[in-house]
């Protein structure tokens, strides 16, 4: 849409492959009158691209997309033109009958051999096949004259635990939720079980203010490993057995159900309820910092309004973190199938599944679980800036 608020210089598109077939719309005027192309447009003033591309979509295909990796630029001398990988959300495509004159969902191997589909859109849904990463969207809290920016990049980084003597210490801060909030950094942390912390360490969580500690692990792991925040001044520790979680498996499919199983737990409503009273921010554990804290984290996140993508994401992380960790076990037990203990994209899947149709949403989880109002209110005000 193009009105007295439209920046000329500033434009975007996306593209957007659900079950193998990309969204494409016939375009009625200009170059590209005529043929078939990726929606997008330009951006008004005061609009960040992001939404400039959202609202592109749905007044011209009715349709709700999320833009994800930027994985092209076009520039000159006058003005620039950003292309995302975006995912489809909902709607039914249906043409604006003014922009274009049909919407149509084509196979991606047609749309890339058809004569009538634009070159430039060709060119961009190789990009958006070929680059699996792309440029991703980075926390990013510089100054803020000209509102909130974000800054994309690179991710061919290796995740490292934010503590020198854990393998997988991370925040749950920096998700974009539906909202349009990012989720506070530097307040709730996941983590392994941090059996020797060193003075960095401590020092470490002192300064970010992570004083309160969640122990997950069971009753017997934490006796033969005692927590050293039980004793440790500054810090209020909390032993919060969940034995469920604590043994493998006995297969892959048994996975995304002992997921439920931990999120029903008798005692898992102490744990959000520390979290959402802790007086500052709030690191929670088990063994490994993969099941009980996996399942954990995609509550709060699923409350956050953040993606499933991004939940996922942030549950896949655990797979790159604790590759030691799984090293070992498969020398350790070699008959283990190794398959039900590293993270899985599908397991999350089917939890998140599982986990909507037993409760809906997550805050019908918490209330479920004796979770107060208010509580709840405390949880998203430690998660959302």
């Amino acid at each position: 849409m193009e009105n007295n608020h439209t920046n000329w210089s500033q434009s975007v598109t996306g593209v957007v492959i659900n079950n193998g077939k990309v969204l494409l719309a016939r375009h009625t005027y200009g170059a590209g009158k005529g043929l078939l192309i990726v929606p997008g447009g330009y951006v008004e003033y005061g609009e960040l691209p992001q939404q400039a591309l959202k609202r592109e979509y749905l007044e011209e295909t009715n349709t709700v997309i999320e833009p994800k990796n930027i994985i092209a630029v076009r520039f000159n001398a006058h003005d620039w033109y950003v292309a995302f990988r975006a995912e489809y959300i909902s709607g039914e495509a249906v043409s604006d009958n003014d922009e274009n004159s049909e919407v149509v969902w084509l196979a991606v191997e047609e749309a890339l051999s058809r004569e009538d589909v634009a070159d430039l859109t060709k060119k961009l849904i190789r990009c958006a096949l070929d680059d699996q990463s792309g440029l991703t969207p980075i926390p990013y809290y510089g100054s803020q004259k000209n509102g909130k920016g974000y800054l994309y990049g690179v991710s061919s980084f290796q995740q490292k635990s934010l503590l020198e003597t854990t393998l997988n210490t991370r925040e749950l801060g920096g998700y974009l939720a539906e909202s349009g909030l990012y989720t506070r950094k530097g307040v709730l942390f996941r983590s392994d079980f941090i059996r020797n912390p060193n003075e960095h360490d401590i020092t470490y969580l002192k300064e970010n203010k992570i004083t309160t500690i969640i122990d997950m692990r069971g009753a017997d792991a934490a006796q033969t490993a005692p927590s050293p925040f039980a004793q440790m001044e500054r810090f209020q520790y909390y032993h919060v057995p969940i034995e469920e979680g604590g043994s493998i498996p006995e297969s892959v499919a048994a996975v995304p159900l002992s997921y439920l199983k931990i999120a029903q737990a008798a005692n898992i409503y102490q744990v959000f309820r520390y979290i959402a009273n802790a007086p500052e921010g709030v690191l929670f554990h088990c063994a490994a910092g993969k099941d009980r804290t996996g399942v954990v984290s995609a509550i709060l996140l699923l409350l956050a309004g953040v993606s499933d993508k991004n939940i996922i994401d942030n549950y896949m992380l655990t797979k790159e973190c604790n590759q030691k960790r799984f090293a070992a076990l498969r020398e350790k037990f070699p008959e283990t199938d190794i398959n039900i203990v590293i993270p899985c994209e599908d397991y999350m899947v089917q939890f998140l599944q599982l986990f909507r149709e037993k409760y809906g949403s997550a805050e019908a989880y918490l209330q479920a679980i004796g979770i107060t109002n208010k509580e709840i209110m405390q949880l998203k005000g430690k998660l959302l800036e």
